[in-house]
């Protein structure tokens, strides 16, 4: 009975000793790992890409040889190209739309008026020290200065003597312009209708320097400076402005000047000066100006208009400063001279500002400075600039004496349309967006490479695939000799 208890368990042993070394055979040939040129054949088997399993099944080395390498010189071309596509891509390239058209709403510009008469002549005399002649007999004077006779009841005699013509011609001051300036209204009537509504102009008076570097001072309709949180007025295009003004030739300084007035129509947020950006009013004429606007938008930084916004900086500058670059530009020469306690020269136009101005003639702004600034300055992202075309019609009022030429020259009338506004917008915009970044490199994927999002995908994963075989014999290498190790155990 022992005995055969003891051949059963020695035939059990021998059974599972049987079936252990067959296990290990199995996990043995499990583990094992074929050579590199069979595993890269079975993963471009697999592949997507109809050249992949041709290259993978040929036994032709030439054509396993020459077909990878015609691959691998569209793959440098794709690349080539894409890296061109993308360095101009980051370059930020741009485009510029223009767009004309006639809006019905438009927004209201102001409109800027400045004398040919910088000084009053009747203040200027008044004034204590001044030498001026007076004319005791008023028909000799009237003989003498027709122009200065236009009001009979307030005929004033009093004449510039040489010398004070000569010390106003040299002498700057805007103390000066403040007491001589006339205390006499320029607009003497303003107001914006259509057939439906009237509305009154509200008349601001601003220091500008006119011509041969004189302080003055002028007057602004509907001006919204120092106003930061102001909001355009939107009006129909059939809405005008009605302005008369009185242009007093008897009150001129110099009775040689011309009777005029220099006009200007520009945005609200900020002045420009009448006798350099506008055009000249002559005594004795109706004017019908027709406006329009252009209307620049551009792209900050990092494309190549690197724009400002100025419009912020007004507000944030409580309603002043520069709108564009050229102002900007005259602003920050106005703020460099001032600091260097330099006199203004008649380059620097940037207004409105009372700071000392230089004779006529001289220059103070440096090379350095004008090139600094050019350099701290650059385009506006939101510029809107107004340009006006006008009539000329001469008329003569039949409240003047058939020979009162002073009379005839003492009104002008300006109407400023809108019926003819013309809108052009010149938007900047980027060339080329991100969704047609995918489709430039997608097209010169399918030019160079003729494949598709699914065959790079496929591609990635054979090439991962292949650079995993190394790390995969050595795992399956040792795992199969931890198996055989267990087994002889």
């Amino acid at each position: 009975m022992a005995k055969d208890v003891w051949h059963t368990r020695k035939r059990n042993l021998s059974l599972n000793n049987h079936e252990y070394k067959n296990q290990g055979t199995q996990l043995n040939s499990k583990h094992k790992v074929g050579s590199f040129k069979e595993y890269m054949r079975s993963i471009f088997k697999r592949a997507v890409d109809a050249s992949l399993p041709e290259i993978s099944r040929s036994k032709s080395c030439t054509k396993v040889l020459w077909k990878p390498m015609i691959f691998l010189c569209c793959l440098v071309g794709f690349c080539y190209q894409t890296g061109s596509f993308l360095e101009y891509y980051w370059s930020f390239p741009t485009i510029t739309f223009v767009e004309n058209s006639n809006p019905f709403d438009i927004i209201f510009p102001a409109i800027t008026f400045c004398s040919n008469n910088q000084i009053s002549r009747q203040v200027y005399c008044k004034k204590n020290g001044s030498s001026c002649q007076f004319e005791e007999n008023r028909k000799l004077f009237c003989k003498k200065y027709p122009r200065y006779c236009y009001i009979p009841n307030k005929i004033y005699t009093g004449v510039p003597s040489d010398e004070d013509i000569h010390e106003r011609m040299i002498t700057i001051s805007w103390e000066d312009a403040v007491e001589g300036t006339s205390n006499e209204n320029l607009i003497d009537d303003c107001y914006k209708e259509d057939d439906e509504n009237k509305t009154i102009c509200s008349i601001r008076r601003f220091p500008l320097v006119l011509k041969a570097n004189n302080p003055s001072f002028c007057f602004t309709v509907d001006s919204q400076m120092n106003e930061p949180y102001a909001t355009d007025d939107i009006y129909p295009n059939t809405f005008a402005y009605y302005i008369l003004m009185r242009t007093y030739p008897e009150d001129y300084f110099f009775y040689d000047d011309e009777v005029l007035i220099y006009a200007a129509v520009h945005n609200r947020k900020h002045l420009v000066n009448p006798y350099t950006e506008g055009v000249t009013l002559k005594g004795g004429y109706r004017y019908s100006f027709f406006a329009s606007m252009r209307e620049d938008i551009r792209l900050p930084f990092p494309y190549k208009t690197n724009c400002t916004d100025y419009i912020g900086l007004w507000r944030k500058n409580k309603g002043t400063g520069p709108l564009s670059e050229q102002a900007c530009i005259e602003y920050c020469k106005l703020r460099k001279l001032k600091s260097n306690d330099m006199c203004i020269d008649e380059f620097t136009w940037y207004a409105p500002h009372q700071e000392m101005l230089c004779s006529f003639g001289d220059t103070s702004a440096t090379n350095k400075m004008i090139k600094d600034c050019h350099r701290e300055c650059q385009p506006a992202c939101l510029e809107q600039k107004y340009e006006a075309q006008y009539e000329e019609v001469e008329f003569g009022s039949r409240l003047c004496r058939k020979h009162d030429e002073p009379c005839k020259v003492s009104f002008i009338h300006v109407r400023v349309s809108f019926r003819r506004f013309r809108l052009s917008r010149h938007t900047v915009q980027p060339k080329y967006k991100s969704i047609e970044v995918f489709s430039y490199i997608g097209g010169y994927m399918g030019m160079w490479l003729g494949i598709s999002l699914l065959s790079i995908f496929d591609l990635l994963e054979s090439c991962f695939n292949l650079l995993r075989y190394p790390l995969e014999k050595k795992y399956k290498l040792k795992k199969g000799k931890y198996v055989k190790s267990l087994i002889i155990v």
